[in-house]
């Protein structure tokens, strides 16, 4: 007996060769006309899969949520998040790293604004006696160096937050950053970004509140240095 009869052969034509530099792809796919498919699986109109297409304003979550309830439970609907798991895990823990990276420069400016805060209450000692003799509150002068030094934070925030915004866009455009000098050694060349509205708020509200608290530090011993004067 032949064992080679005992699979389903079939015979095609080799239209092209395509690499992604991926062996899990190179080695192991290749693209057939689906009556071959079905021919060689003995398939009559079964598919195993089925990839669905949306309109770019579409719900993903929602079409996927009525497809399921169509279905039921006999089938698996994934959207192409699930279905590469391990690749968009590997990009959630890159970006929570960069974030704690941030978090550490951030840390290093609150000791800057602390820094130069304290210096210009050193350097307009005079100016606080001055106000001081012509009756000024303590609440006052303090609330004087609080302003300022909520101006410098709110304009170094916006600031970075816009410039952080231009690259980001730049990148997502024009695609700067590669990820290799070879072309075609990664199924995207340029190192992939995406700018969401979400993510500047939260960004705006994290380094909001500690400027504002890294402020009061400052400006707290000022206020008890003023009482313990008067």
């Amino acid at each position: 007996a032949n064992p080679s009869s005992a699979f389903t052969t079939g015979y095609a034509q080799i239209g092209g060769v395509f690499s992604l530099n991926s062996p899990q792809y190179d080695e192991q796919m290749a693209i057939i006309p689906i009556s071959l498919a079905r021919e060689l699986l003995n398939y009559d109109n079964e598919v195993t899969s089925l990839n669905i297409k949306v309109i770019p304003t579409a719900s993903v979550k929602r079409v996927k949520r009525n497809i399921q309830e169509i279905l039921g439970d006999d089938f698996l609907v994934e959207d192409r998040y699930e279905q590469q798991r391990e690749s968009y895990r590997m990009l959630q823990i890159e970006k929570w790293v960069t974030f704690l990276i941030l978090a550490f420069i951030l840390l290093i400016a609150v000791f800057n604004v602390v820094g130069s805060l304290s210096m210009l209450i050193v350097e307009k000692k005079d100016d606080i006696n001055s106000l001081t003799n012509m009756g000024a509150s303590n609440s006052m002068i303090a609330n004087i160096f609080m302003y300022e030094g909520w101006l410098i934070t709110f304009i170094g925030i916006i600031t970075g937050i816009v410039i952080g915004l231009i690259l980001c866009l730049l990148q997502q455009h024009f695609g700067f950053i590669r990820l290799s000098d070879t072309p075609g050694a990664y199924i995207i060349d340029s190192y992939p970004v995406i700018v969401k509205i979400s993510d500047l708020f939260v960004v705006f509200a994290i380094v909001s509140i500690i400027g504002i608290l890294t402020v009061l530090y400052p400006v707290n011993n000022l206020r008890r240095k003023l009482d313990f004067n008067r």
